[in-house]
């Protein structure tokens, strides 16, 4: 929604949305009835340990699942497709500057353990020079998340959804909610709590899948909210490696399937082609030295790669550096080189719509 607004005018905001799925444990034979939380929209899509059963091995009443016992076995996990489609969390600019149409580009990883956010006319590094903004899914990537609020007050009945799981609170404190999370016997999981805030990690994050280990999202009531979980914090904003005025960095944008590098289409930035003398034979400064002819308003894209730490975590993350930009030899001033960008399996398409043939020059 790139025409939110907030401390100041029309900055943009972002809005994360997160289909709802719940997870059940077969724990007895003769309790094979399964009720969802929230009410089951459409045709729902139930699974027996991520396999979708057929509809004629369960039978459903309002909101309420029973699985024939000849489809499931003790211990095996259901998992209800609801087909609600919940807020899970706004994002916003770290420095809101007017107009920057933050939210006009949106990329997730395949994961959904990272989201990139593009503000094509943030001021902050130069006048409408742009912006691109990581956020991730902290427990999702990291598999721990902890609450930045003390002592909380609870409501009880209010519930958070973990790995699909819907734990419901029974009391009104921290420490009463650390039981909730311990009692329901969720796999691999434990909550505590540290200097009076909660704490929900994996006990084992190497059991989990990478960047897919964690899951805790909204359930019922804003439970998330009163603990203080930041389900998307910010974790880094990148910017023009050539400042330009006017360039719209972050007007277009993709990612690899990997995660690890991120293509940005500037379609206002300027192409830097480098200039060669006769066959490439004359060099200046010992080949130090190199001329660039500059197109003017041309389109611009770059690709920035991850660069891990050496021991990544929430609080000592790795960072997106710039690598390249993707220059087209064939370019020329306004253009618009970069207005759509695709980047998948090793592919990477440029979109240039004003681009002119050698035939209509």
């Amino acid at each position: 929604a790139n025409d939110g607004s907030d401390s100041v005018t029309d900055v943009g905001q972002a809005y994360v949305f997160d289909r709802d799925t719940e997870r059940f444990l077969a724990k007895s034979e003769a309790e094979l009835e399964f009720e969802t939380t929230k009410d089951i929209q459409s045709a729902e899509v139930v699974l027996v340990n991520d396999e979708a059963i057929d509809k004629s091995s369960y039978t459903r009443a309002g909101n309420t699942i029973t699985i024939d016992d000849d489809a499931v076995d003790l211990g095996d996990i259901i998992e209800v497709e609801t087909n609600n489609f919940v807020l899970a969390g706004t994002l916003d600019l770290a420095t809101r500057t007017q107009n920057s149409e933050f939210g006009y580009s949106v990329r997730a990883c395949t994961t959904n353990c990272s989201i990139y956010v593009g503000a094509p006319l943030d001021s902050t590094q130069i006048d409408d020079g742009g912006s691109v903004t990581r956020f991730v899914n902290r427990s999702r990537l990291y598999g721990i998340t902890e609450g930045t609020i003390a002592n909380p007050v609870l409501t009880a009945g209010n519930s958070l959804r973990i790995n699909n799981y819907y734990v419901t609170a029974t009391g009104t404190t921290v420490e009463s909610f650390v039981k909730d999370i311990n009692y329901a016997d969720l796999p691999n999981i434990k909550a505590s709590v540290v200097s009076g805030k909660i704490k929900i990690e994996l006990i084992n994050p190497n059991a989990a899948p990478i960047a897919n280990k964690l899951f805790i999202y909204p359930g019922e009531g804003i439970i998330h909210e009163d603990l203080g979980i930041e389900l998307f914090p910010r974790m880094q904003t990148m910017y023009n490696p050539f400042p330009l005025r006017g360039a719209r960095f972050g007007h277009s944008m993709d990612i690899s399937n990997d995660a690890r590098s991120i293509v940005i289409g500037a379609p206002r930035g300027a192409t830097n082609l480098e200039v060669t003398f006769d066959e490439n034979t004359t060099k200046l400064d010992s080949g130090a030295t190199t001329i660039k002819d500059t197109q003017t308003q041309s389109g611009a894209v770059y690709t920035y790669d991850y660069l891990p730490s050496s021991l990544d975590s929430y609080k000592n993350p790795g960072r997106f550096v710039y690598g390249q930009q993707i220059n087209d030899t064939l370019v020329h001033p306004l253009s618009e080189y970069g207005t759509s960008v695709d980047y998948a399996n090793a592919r990477l398409l440029i979109g240039a719509p004003q681009h002119i043939t050698s035939d209509e020059r």
